[in-house]
């Protein structure tokens, strides 16, 4: 029987900033071992992060959410807040991700 070798576990650490919500493999990951997003590392060795092309825009959607969620929404049309607040209800992953 082979031996397995300890892989060194900077390898698996995501870019600053990151989790495992901005990498194109969240859903499967999800699914497969049950991520909740919030992880800074990768379960895979090596890493298979790989940063979503639509990160910033994700990161950017997720900041009007927060705000929404805090109701900090004086900023804002009522009728965009009242769509924010529709479209945060039908997003599973965001619940699982936040613990909500």
């Amino acid at each position: 029987m082979g031996s397995m070798t300890r892989t060194d576990t900077d390898d698996m650490k995501l870019p600053d900033g990151k989790t495992c919500l901005d990498c194109t493999s969240f859903r499967r990951c999800r699914n497969l071992i049950g991520i909740k997003g919030k992880e800074t590392s990768c379960d895979w060795s090596p890493s298979r992060f790989h940063e979503d092309s639509n990160a910033a825009l994700l990161a950017d959607c997720r900041a009007v959410l927060d705000a929404v969620d805090k109701e900090d929404t004086r900023d804002l049309p009522e009728e965009l807040v009242d769509r924010i607040r529709a479209l945060l209800a039908r997003m599973p992953e965001r619940k699982e991700a936040t613990g909500e």
